[in-house]
């Protein structure tokens, strides 16, 4: 069964037909279901990425700045 829902309907001067896509009806439920699974899945990827980019800054970020910090200040009061 093909769903692509094309319908051949006749021209105005009726010698030739045309092509015409009818719309089914949308069915209510089923778009708030894709509204509201877009809203969530961004909501979800948001979250992800704002964890992930969080995780990044206090596991690589902070420990190279107390790691410099700390050499620069071993650097600076070292007696020469």
């Amino acid at each position: 069964m093909n769903d692509d829902w094309i319908e051949l309907e006749r021209s105005e001067n009726g010698d030739r037909f045309e092509y015409r896509e009818s719309r089914r009806p949308l069915n209510p439920i089923i778009t708030k279901l894709i509204f509201w699974s877009t809203v969530a899945g961004g909501i979800a990827v948001g979250t992800i990425l704002f964890l992930f980019f969080l995780t990044l800054f206090i596991y690589f970020f902070i420990p190279i700045l107390i790691v410099t910090s700390i050499w620069a200040l071993i650097h600076r009061l070292r007696p020469r």
